[in-house]
């Protein structure tokens, strides 16, 4: 609890289910790092290196990581709620069945990237690339997506209750039958 590692060199660090409370990785250097099943809860990983890390299970809450690198990291069945990513790097990140609920991820780019599986509820996705990105089932409930790119995005199935579809641009987005309904009485059409 409460653990300053700011700056700290941590590379190839390996934990298993350990749990970390309001510590400070600022900066510090986590590159290749294996995390597996660790809980991190009100921990401040700003400018943090988490470059090529692994982290499998892992809890992450209310956790700040704006401006970290996660540069060709691997996240897997992890659980980000609530997490800062402004302005993080997740160039090339790998994120397999994660918890994204209400994290900041404005102006991320997350083009082309498969995140089937991973829940986004409550997530602000305002000006994010989600270009290409497949997207579909996944939990995108109150979502912001003002100003997001959705070119040739795959929302079939995906769950847009409460997403203010007014805002949301598509350009050959594929979206199913229900979707184009919610869009057309987002835009004030009746239907039958």
């Amino acid at each position: 609890v409460g653990i300053d590692y700011t700056e700290r060199d941590l590379a190839d660090v390996v934990w298993k289910n350990a749990r970390f409370v309001r510590c400070r990785f600022v900066g510090a250097r986590l590159t290749e790092a294996t995390l597996s099943g660790c809980v991190f809860e009100e921990c401040d990983f700003s400018g943090a290196q988490l470059n090529a890390a692994t982290l499998t299970h892992c809890t992450l809450t209310d956790c700040r990581l704006a401006g970290a690198r996660l540069f060709v990291a691997h996240l897997e069945g992890c659980r980000l709620i609530g997490a800062d990513l402004a302005d993080a790097d997740l160039g090339g990140a790998t994120l397999i069945g994660c918890d994204l609920s209400y994290a900041n991820l404005r102006h991320q780019s997350l083009a082309k990237r498969d995140l089937r599986g991973t829940k986004l509820e409550g997530a602000d996705l305002t000006g994010a690339d989600l270009s290409g990105a497949d997207l579909r089932g996944v939990d995108l409930r109150g979502a912001r997506l003002a100003e997001a790119l959705l070119v040739k995005t795959d929302l079939r199935d995906a769950d847009l209750d409460r997403v203010d579809l007014r805002v949301v641009a598509f350009d050959r987005t594929r979206i199913d039958v229900a979707q184009a309904g919610l869009f057309a009485r987002s835009h004030g059409a009746q239907i039958g």
